[in-house]
């Protein structure tokens, strides 16, 4: 209740020291003449007292003008992702527009450590470094963030940081020091219409080297070769390549649309290691229908700068029908029904048939038993997971908290313990219809727990292996010296 009491304090503070109301943040779309916005920033970010700059260039923001000269800016720190608004004034004189800061630009209710609820305020202030204290500090008598705007480039005036802090003006350790926005001009491509399109598979390496599938479109216009589906992150996106013979060519840098959950540009960049390509071609087998080629495909944050968000290695496109058949069955590799305060186990995730027959990741998802038991997350005490889940997706990651993805290979964590059986079952979907693979089981030899008993000699690690002496907000791994001359070694996860 003292954390409710402290914050509650430091925020009424914030109200009465600035004029703005901070009790509002703007969610959704203003009204007024929307410009879609391709940004070059820069920055930093704080981790464990160290100073840690970036750049980024294909952030994908917004600049709202409404008619009494009232302008709306989307995500105003190109590095956090609020997908927010802060609203500023247009000079039209000097073309200056001016934010005043303080901003809420998130809120977030939340539980504190006693199970009671409170509200979370993130807020955009204008802030300058100290050199004494090696960090950004809020400047109370400078909080007007200005940009120049010429119809073309929203930028921000020079020697600024604007950053998120709490209401007390402590910085959340993000913040840019630039930013030039310029209106986006790229278009994307796509068929004269859907019919005809044929369904595909795409089969590739990752950049683990390991084999990876997903389904995929192409449609054929003449020389035109459509591809759709290559990326996960924009739904819907196609590329446009060129039929020559036995050959199909595509043009590097071809823009995809705004990823929504990076707030980036995306774009179709061939890459030779880490140089961009201008082309890359594909041979066309006109028996089979197939498409391969040896280079690196990927899928690329921006345009000018290497910054890989999907990855293709040697991949082949090849026609490919539904089977509609369930999965052959899990494996699972290992199994530690006592592992502090957890159990964990690593199982094995087929992605075809038990006759071999490739299937869509896609409709894939795997079901955990504990002694014949259907095990659900549930967002208590699984706090990674933003609402229950029974029926785990193929891809599904928490960000490794719980569950961790590893090529085929998934590790789980999970609060029970004591469990005599383990049970994973795969399934396919087909519309409503599960098509449910055999199930994997363990039983635990023996029946016996892990008794063994601490001796007092406790050691934690960050996952960078570092030193830890008191964990906090973020997975820590806790090795034990027991009685019996054994090490437990286990992770938690603290938030």
């Amino acid at each position: 209740m003292k954390k409710i009491f402290t914050a509650a304090a430091m925020f009424i503070t914030a109200l009465t020291s600035f004029a703005q109301d901070l009790t509002q943040v703007i969610t959704e779309k203003p009204d007024g003449k929307e410009y879609v916005l391709y940004g070059k920033t820069s920055g930093c970010t704080e981790f464990w007292g160290q100073m840690f700059p970036y750049e980024l260039d294909g952030s994908a923001t917004s600049a709202v003008f409404a008619e009494d000269g009232t302008v709306y800016l989307y995500n105003p720190i190109s590095g956090y992702n609020a997908k927010t608004w802060i609203k500023g004034k247009l000079d039209p004189e000097n073309n200056i527009v001016t934010f005043t800061l303080p901003q809420t630009i998130e809120k977030e209710e939340i539980l504190d450590e006693n199970g009671t609820a409170y509200t979370d305020y993130i807020i955009g202030y204008k802030m300058s470094y100290s050199e004494e204290l090696s960090t950004y500090l809020v400047t109370p008598a400078d909080q007007e963030l200005q940009y120049t705007w010429d119809g073309k480039e929203l930028k921000m005036l020079d020697d600024q940081f604007i950053g998120i802090a709490s209401p007390d003006g402590s910085w959340h350790g993000i913040g840019d020091k630039a930013q030039a926005y310029n209106v986006m001009e790229d278009k994307t491509v796509a068929p004269k219409d859907e019919n005809n399109v044929i369904s595909y598979m795409m089969k590739y390496n990752t950049k683990e080297n390991i084999e990876a599938t997903q389904p995929i479109f192409v449609k054929v216009e003449g020389e035109d070769v459509y591809v759709k589906g290559m990326s996960k992150s924009v739904s819907g996106a196609w590329i446009k390549g060129k039929l020559n013979g036995e050959n199909v060519t595509f043009a590097g840098k071809q823009y995809l649309g705004i990823d929504t959950d990076m707030a980036s540009h995306n774009y179709f960049m061939p890459l030779d290691k880490d140089t961009p390509k201008e082309s890359v071609t594909l041979s066309f087998n006109t028996t089979d229908m197939t498409m391969t080629t040896s280079e690196l495909l990927t899928i690329n944050y921006g345009k000018n700068t290497v910054k890989t968000l999907e990855y293709f290695s040697e991949p082949m496109f090849f026609p490919w029908e539904d089977p509609k058949q369930a999965p052959a069955a899990p494996v699972i590799k290992e199994c530690n029904p006592e592992n502090g305060d957890y159990s964990s186990f690593t199982f094995s995730l087929p992605m075809k048939t038990e006759d071999g027959i490739y299937l869509d990741a896609q409709k894939l998802y795997y079901n955990i038993y504990y002694d014949d038991e259907l095990f659900t997350f549930t967002t208590s005490p699984y706090a990674t997971f933003d609402k229950d889940m029974t029926d785990v997706p193929y891809d599904y990651t928490d960000q490794d908290y719980f569950i961790t993805k590893a090529g085929n290979d998934r590790i789980i964590y999970t609060f029970k313990k004591g469990f005599k059986k383990l049970g994973v079952q795969c399934f396919y979907l087909d519309g409503e219809n599960k098509l449910k693979s055999k199930m994997a089981e363990w039983s635990n030899p023996t029946g016996i727990e892990n008794v063994a008993a601490e001796d007092g000699t406790v050691t934690w690690t960050d996952i960078s292996g570092r030193a830890v002496n008191k964990p906090a907000n973020g997975i820590f791994i806790k090795t034990v010296k027991n009685t019996d001359g054994t090490t437990t070694v286990s992770k938690h996860v603290f938030k």
